[in-house]
């Protein structure tokens, strides 16, 4: 805090030497005297153990616990806006490797993002430049078609009719006038069936694993409870 004060000595030496000729000695000196107090006093705040104190207390992140109302918050946005960017991006990445399965029988699906001239800030360009295929339009298309159909057939599960992959395939051939080879839909619905059991089995663990933790938690509440019985 001195160096820098006894530093500014100099500055303001030097703005005298500079505006001197243009201004009245009188006035530089009062300007520079309010300069020195201001910067004495800005000092002398800084190294109030109060001010660090106050930034310590905003800055300090690793104590910081939310209450449950801004945990919520912070679990519905963050959902919210998760399940949106992965769900487009997953989309999107199934109609890629609908493409790139099937581009020596069907060429128009897709091209090569290493292929394209002007590639977009996509995630699937920037996933990959060789292996990954850029969907064509009209597949990307029938792909949005097939994943509104998958959700009416299955809902937020699985359905318990029998032969779902053709059913839904049908549905979405249907739909799309067969403009894409009945094939490709179906590798576009296996897939996306695929990701739903894998993403069932995965909210089953989550489930266990939160049922286990509660299950543990009411044993030692109320083991404390019958200690504390006891006690009385």
């Amino acid at each position: 805090m001195y160096i820098f004060l006894h530093s500014s000595i100099f500055f303001y030496f030097f703005l005298f030497l500079y505006f001197y000729s243009y201004t009245s000695f009188y006035i530089f000196i009062l300007f520079i005297l309010i300069l020195y107090i201001v910067s004495f006093l800005f000092l002398l705040y800084i190294s109030n153990p109060l001010y660090h104190s106050s930034i310590f207390l905003v800055l300090n992140l690793n104590s910081y616990e939310p209450d449950l109302h801004e945990m919520q918050l912070l679990e519905q946005f963050e959902r919210i806006a998760a399940q949106d960017i992965v769900k487009h991006n997953a989309l999107f990445y199934i109609t890629g490797y609908a493409a790139h399965r099937f581009r020596t029988r069907y060429s128009d699906l897709g091209v090569s993002t290493k292929d394209l001239p002007n590639p977009p800030n996509d995630w699937i360009c920037m996933l990959s430049r060789v292996n990954c295929m850029y969907p064509s339009e009209k597949l990307q298309s029938v792909a949005q078609i097939m994943n509104t159909e998958f959700i009416k057939f299955h809902g937020h599960s699985l359905s318990t009719q029998d032969r779902i992959f053709d059913k839904v395939t049908d549905i979405v051939c249907l739909k799309n006038n067969n403009c894409i080879p009945r094939e490709v839909i179906s590798c576009l619905v296996c897939t996306r069936t695929y990701i739903r059991v894998r993403t069932l089995n995965r909210d089953i663990r989550v489930n266990n694993i939160l049922k286990k933790k509660a299950n543990k938690l009411h044993r030692l509440v109320s083991n404390k409870e019958n200690v504390y019985t006891q006690i009385k």
